[in-house]
């Protein structure tokens, strides 16, 4: 007795074929049966990052203590230590002389001195100005944080310009910040973290290691 006979043969050879023929055209990653042990974690309302950590960070509270600290205190080479004073020196000096206002006493005398206190505030303000296309270079909080938007990448090109035209040799990485989970903190000792990528326009001069330690400085204590 024969199980199949040439017609069902056919048959079954064609919807063989088919069958192949139908996997061939799905991609690959909808075709793993397995793909689903590979999704990255379901994105997490901004609820639930643990804000408070920002408690922990302690940072001067104008541009000029941390032009100081920068420039004197940093552990780090001097290169990059001057490279890093350059942009919140800068940064200071621009602010200050943003807001700062030239009057006139009176007189020749007051006018001379208006007059100079003028020229030499837009002097300072164009030599600075660049730390404004540093400052729009960096990464911000982008939209969709809660669907799973964890890359705040900043503008290359900006930080590519300041080097270009010899403003700040800066060169461009990206740091991963860990934020703890609020509610993963309450109830396991090792929470799972949520990483964001950072865009950062930093000194050419300072090494990976030393912008690492940088960013883990506790300022107030130096």
């Amino acid at each position: 007795m024969k199980l199949f006979t040439g017609k069902s043969s056919l048959s079954l050879l064609i919807l063989l074929f088919l069958l192949l023929l139908l996997i061939s055209s799905i991609p690959y990653a909808e075709a793993c049966l397995l793909c689903f042990l590979r999704l990255p974690p379901r994105p997490r309302s901004i609820d639930h990052l643990w804000l408070s950590a920002l408690e922990d960070v302690n940072l001067p509270d104008t541009a000029a203590e941390m032009c100081q600290i920068s420039r004197d205190h940093l552990p780090f080479r001097p290169k990059c230590r001057q490279g890093l004073a350059k942009i919140f020196c800068s940064l200071s000096d621009f602010l200050d002389n943003n807001w700062k206002e030239c009057y006139s006493g009176g007189g020749e005398d007051g006018f001379s001195e208006c007059a100079n206190c003028s020229l030499s505030k837009l002097k300072i303000l164009q030599q600075t100005s660049w730390v404004v296309t540093w400052l729009d270079s960096l990464g911000k909080m982008p939209p969709a944080v809660s669907e799973g938007n964890y890359y705040w990448l900043g503008d290359y090109e900006q930080c590519s310009v300041l080097r270009e035209t010899g403003s700040f040799d800066g060169r461009y990485c990206r740091i991963l910040l860990d934020i703890p989970d609020v509610e993963m903190r309450q109830h396991c000792q090792h929470p799972e973290i949520l990483g964001v990528q950072f865009g950062l326009c930093t000194p050419a001069t300072c090494t990976p290691e030393e912008i690492t330690q940088f960013a883990q400085s506790d300022f107030m204590n130096m």
